[in-house]
């Protein structure tokens, strides 16, 4: 756009000059993308910290990530804004989801703001391990057929990965909707076992990657016990009298 400017002087001489201007009523774009490429952090990623990625048109001159009431300046970085929260900031955050707003200013002050919704999970699973048998003795017929390690995680955590470490083999499974998980150990992984007292260990992981501390079971192995349970029927037998 252009407006005209006339000045005159006290003699009355005038002169006319032009000048150019720009009209920007539009703000800029402003897009986040996801924080640690799923937006859900947990323990570590809280610990460690994270950048915050931004893509914003290319008008935008500067880019606030506001959490939890601080302000952080996005550098512009290839094309990128990137802001860096430290590990501290994240670590306020409570579990669950929680917003921060991003704001972008352009060259001629128009100015976006959005909210952006990430997912904080610090806390790892609470697992149970059920006895490995109903009696917590593995017997010969057990050892030959193979065994289900069972247990169950507290409150459910459904989609949690299990992974079983039992006679030098890692095994593996998934946490039902329910919370419960059952790992299937075959006869070859519980074989060249004798007689005596064994450790299962297991450790459960998350969606979120957050992982339990080894837990431990004890069982024994016992080949000389049988699975197979034998009732007896008390039989009556008739009275025979003697004439």
């Amino acid at each position: 756009a252009t407006v005209s400017v006339e000045v005159k002087d006290v003699a009355g001489n005038s002169s006319t000059i032009p000048v150019n201007f720009t009209v920007d009523k539009v703000p800029p774009t402003v897009t986040v993308q996801p924080v640690n490429g799923s937006d859900i952090l947990n323990a570590a990623d809280v610990l460690s910290g994270q950048t915050v990625s931004v893509a914003a048109s290319s008008d935008a001159s500067s880019v606030i990530v506001r959490i939890n009431g601080t302000d952080y300046t996005a550098i512009l970085t290839g094309g990128v804004w990137q802001a860096t929260i430290p590990g501290s900031a994240l670590a306020a955050l409570p579990n669950g989801a929680s917003a921060f707003i991003v704001t972008a200013t352009d060259t001629a002050g128009n100015i976006t703001s959005v909210s952006h919704t990430l997912t904080v999970d610090k806390v790892a699973p609470n697992v149970v391990i059920d006895p490995v048998t109903r009696d917590n003795q593995v017997d010969i017929a057990e050892l030959n057929s193979g065994i289900n390690l069972t247990g169950k995680t507290v409150p459910a955590d459904p989609g949690a990965l299990i992974s079983v470490s039992i006679n030098g083999h890692t095994l593996s499974g998934v946490v039902a909707a329910d919370g419960s998980w059952s790992v299937p150990v075959s006869a070859s992984d519980l074989a060249g076992m004798t007689n005596g007292t064994y450790t299962v260990t297991v450790i459960v992981t998350d969606t979120a990657g957050n992982a339990t501390l080894p837990q431990t079971a004890t069982f024994n192995v016992n080949t000389n016990a049988s699975a197979i349970a034998v009732s007896y029927t008390h039989l009556t037998l008739p009275t025979i009298c003697s004439v």
